[in-house]
């Protein structure tokens, strides 16, 4: 069973040498023991960072592959999206704590399981403990 419902802004912390804490290192080795879950647009979201960074030449297309293949080799859980869910629970869910709608699918998703959700997110870490969802990292 998946350990944390991990967002972008976590995963790429812990790979990002200027961006580790002892918080994000230990959150890597939770998700290398226990594995992650993950909404479908996680994928979108964390290659689109990567490709960002390595544009604005803060990393190089080789460490940008390291990380892939890092991210590759971690048991991470993709769950398909239900666009029902999505245009009815997950826009509430938007709605009623200010977010996006693709940051209410990290909320929705670590509600669903009842597991923590790992952000560096504000907003979506002030909304997951307003509904009762731990926080792991800062967010």
């Amino acid at each position: 069973m998946a350990a944390v419902v991990l967002d972008a802004s976590a995963a790429l912390a812990w790979l990002s040498a200027d961006a580790q804490t002892p918080a994000s290192r230990e959150l890597a080795l939770e998700v290398a023991r226990h594995g992650a879950v993950v909404p479908e647009i996680w994928h979108a979201e964390v290659t689109q960072i990567l490709l960002l960074a390595e544009r604005r030449g803060r990393t190089t297309k080789g460490r940008v592959a390291e990380i892939v293949a890092l991210l590759d080799e971690l048991p991470i859980e993709t769950e398909a999206g239900v666009p029902q869910r999505m245009r009815h629970e997950v826009l509430d869910l938007a709605r009623d704590r200010g977010l996006s709608t693709c940051d209410a699918l990290y909320l929705d998703l670590a509600q669903r399981r009842g597991l923590p959700l790992a952000t560096l997110d504000p907003a979506l870490g002030r909304a997951a403990r307003a509904v009762g969802v731990p926080v792991a990292l800062g967010g």
